[in-house]
């Protein structure tokens, strides 16, 4: 059983630095106000506004840097070392989606593994994949529910839609191994109508006055703006753990190939949506932490109190085949783990959220 560790740390205040998540271990440092300038200074990364510097640190305490602001300047001095570190550095838009990663272009990992990944398509291999990320991302959204009603009369009253994910993933895990295009309709139909009960159950839980329907692009609302802005940072993570591992972002299996869309990416956040973002959104509503939007965007202040909670879910350490791991680094061994299922090493089975 997964055991969560850690308390929350407060970070409803304001800040006048860029948020870092840790002050001993590698951070997190995000950048949300315009008009920044990143630089560098010996072996330190330097972060200043006009003539003032608001501060250094150094590079062996970072492991990434997200610009989620435009207007933001970079010096490519500055880009030379934190690539020489093993830094990324991701950009966002200001729904918190990202659009651009920067990473070394010297990777290490062979050509094998994304040979066999487009191979794995056309054969069973792809549909196993398919099986699992879905399978995965019901079990967790079931687990999700049962945790956040644990103590809470609302069990009752979700007891339908706990019954009905937990048929919805025993469909998934009975379908024949075939290719995946023989299978996708199948899988996405089965969980579809499991990601539809599951918001009406969440709906259910965090009141209807907070939250009555799952809205993506073009959501106005603070529930689904942060839900919005959480995925965009996971999904960030997730992208850079498919590099990592020498996977080709872009070759999915149980989302569709849409020009510009890294449909393995879609594939592999669907096992961390629950434990990471939609777990932290809901824990900020139930302690009425105010999430505001203006002119339809999530206010600066809110953004980062948002990214602070999923970050941290990111840091949790979680137990995890055995062993002791953060969250990141589940993330980051599922990708090799995808890998060498690929290369016909070993298995592949979803993370799955334990209550």
């Amino acid at each position: 059983m997964d055991t969560h560790t850690g308390a929350e740390k407060n970070r409803d205040k304001a800040s006048s630095k860029p948020l870092n998540i840790s002050a001993s271990t590698p951070e997190t440092i995000l950048i949300q106000e315009h008009g920044i300038f990143l630089g560098k200074e010996s072996e330190r990364l330097v972060i200043s506004k006009g003539k003032d510097k608001l501060d250094e640190i150094p590079f062996f305490r970072i492991r990434e840097i997200i610009v989620a602001v435009n207007g933001v300047t970079i010096s490519s001095d500055l880009i030379y070392s934190l690539m020489e570190n093993g830094i990324k550095l991701f950009f966002t838009n200001e729904t918190g989606e990202p659009y651009a990663l920067v990473s070394s272009a010297l990777h290490d990992a062979t050509i094998l593994t994304r040979r066999q990944q487009l191979l794995a398509f056309y054969d069973t291999r792809g549909g196993k994949l398919a099986k699992a990320f879905a399978s995965g991302k019901i079990s967790n959204m079931r687990s999700l529910l049962l945790y956040l009603t644990k103590n809470s009369k609302k069990r009752t009253s979700i007891a339908d839609f706990i019954e009905f994910l937990e048929a919805s993933e025993k469909k998934i895990n009975s379908l024949d191994d075939r290719p995946v295009d023989e299978i996708r309709a199948t899988i996405m139909g089965i969980e579809g109508a499991a990601t539809q009960r599951y918001w009406e159950a969440l709906a259910t839980i965090v009141s209807k006055s907070v939250f009555v329907r799952r809205q993506t692009r073009g959501a106005s609302d603070p529930f689904n703006s942060a839900l919005n802005y959480g995925y965009g940072i996971l999904y960030g993570k997730v992208w850079a753990s498919t590099l990592s591992a020498g996977l080709d972002p872009f070759g999915g299996f149980l989302h569709v190939d849409r020009p510009g869309k890294p449909s393995l990416v879609l594939d592999l956040i669907e096992e961390f949506r629950q434990p990471v973002v939609d777990r932290a959104i809901v824990s900020i509503f139930n302690k009425k932490i105010k999430i505001t939007c203006e002119n339809g965007l999530l206010k600066s202040e809110s953004k980062r109190i948002i990214a602070s909670r999923v970050l941290e879910n990111l840091e949790t350490t979680v137990r995890f085949e055995g062993k002791f791991h953060k969250m990141r680094s589940v993330i980051q061994i599922q990708a090799r783990h995808l890998a060498a299922f690929l290369k016909g090493e070993r298995n592949y089975h979803p993370y799955r959220f334990k209550w």
